[in-house]
């Protein structure tokens, strides 16, 4: 199983969503669902007693952009789920993407930006893309800024 660096709410994307699409005027919504087979036969990539099965692959992605007057908001996200039929490894199921929210646009002195992301990577990266080789890493960030506008005539 993935090694998980922090316990972090898996809420979070969901919540940024639902920011980002609960407004009627939400300029861009967009949703994938996809499915995949394949057959390997050394699923663990090794030399010795090499298993063969199924793995699955689902998926369903949603991106939304968003923008008003005052703010400008972004999110993509994927929630995967890995099957494999001879269990060579534990069944994985994980959301991924990012998230950006701005307050205030260019000409207003004050900003703030809060950004969301969440990855699964290896944890070397010269490591096999087994499960038991990935980490999930998620960063909230906020930006406070101060913008000054000079003009020269």
């Amino acid at each position: 199983m993935r090694e998980k660096k922090m316990q972090v709410n898996p809420g979070y994307p969901l919540a940024i969503l639902y920011l980002c699409c609960a407004a009627a005027q939400a300029n861009d919504i967009k949703a994938t669902l996809s499915a995949s087979s394949m057959f390997s036969d050394n699923s663990l990539k090794t030399q010795a007693e090499p298993i063969d099965e199924r793995q699955d692959l689902y998926e369903v992605g949603v991106s939304a952009d968003y923008s008003n007057w005052l703010i400008e908001a972004n999110a993509d996200y994927d929630w995967v789920s890995h099957t494999y039929s001879e269990q060579s490894q534990a069944d994985d199921k994980y959301a991924e993407g990012s998230s950006s929210l701005l307050f205030g646009k260019q000409e207003d002195p004050l900003a703030l930006e809060l950004n969301h992301s969440r990855r699964i990577l290896l944890t070397a990266p010269d490591a096999v893309a087994l499960t038991q080789n990935q980490q999930e890493r998620e960063v909230l960030s906020a930006r406070p800024e101060a913008r000054a506008h000079f003009c020269c005539r």
